[in-house]
């Protein structure tokens, strides 16, 4: 056997198995479904908000609370793709708009609530409920999303991490109005964003490095699909 032979043989016997990933949409719509589940469970035990069939007749309500989901379902999927080397970073921009229209509904209900009421009759209170939920359960939720989607360490780690806790951080915003009721549009507003950007901030900080951890975590390797 020749040095070439030898090398050869001596590489091939100390790989490692590999199985390849499922389809990062199929993968994405078994998380998501497992997350909606999860969140849903959340709501029956806290009970539903009093008023909840009622704000189903309110346009503005339906509009900010379906673009909630909206953009947790756009983003939950364009995280398992971006997770997935050489994907199309187009998923990024489709994201972006997901999160502007948004954010978009979410002024508008603002400002439809200053034209009907006025500055002077807004009342901002303490929503510790909001940023408890928010702040626990998304990043809990995050760090175990991040290690379904642990191939993005390889090159889109921050993406990854950022996609991973918008999709996140909108679908518990979205359960959270099933269950616990803001008396106005402005707080709203301000509890659910400032918490959310303080979770991803904390997720922009930490999460590529972790998920470069959690890259070396698991049941043997994986590799992308074609």
């Amino acid at each position: 056997m020749t040095d070439t032979e030898r090398l050869i043989a001596d590489l091939a016997a100390s790989l490692e198995s590999v199985r390849p990933l499922r389809q990062p949409m199929l993968r994405a719509l078994f998380w998501l479904m497992a997350e909606a589940a999860l969140f849903l469970a959340v709501a029956l035990v806290h009970g539903f908000r009093p008023d909840l069939s009622t704000q189903f007749d309110n346009p503005h309500f339906v509009a900010e609370w379906s673009a909630a989901l909206l953009t947790a379902l756009v983003t939950g999927i364009a995280t398992f793709h971006v997770s997935i080397p050489g994907r199309e970073s187009w998923w990024v921009a489709i994201s972006v708009a997901a999160i502007a229209i948004w954010l978009l509904s979410l002024m508008s209900d603002v400002v439809a609530e200053l034209r009907a009421l006025g500055p002077d009759e807004i009342v901002m209170r303490t929503s510790w409920t909001c940023v408890e939920f928010l702040a626990v359960v998304g990043l809990l939720t995050i760090v175990g999303t991040m290690f379904l989607v642990r191939t993005g360490s390889v090159t889109n780690p921050v993406a990854t991490v950022m996609l991973t806790g918008i999709s996140v951080t909108t679908l518990a915003s979205w359960d959270l109005e099933l269950f616990h009721k803001l008396d106005t549009a402005t707080e709203l507003l301000v509890w659910h964003l400032s918490t959310i950007t303080a979770v991803l901030a904390v997720t922009r900080a930490g999460g590529p490095r972790l998920l470069m951890h959690m890259a070396t975590m698991g049941p043997g390797r994986r590799i992308p699909p074609n």
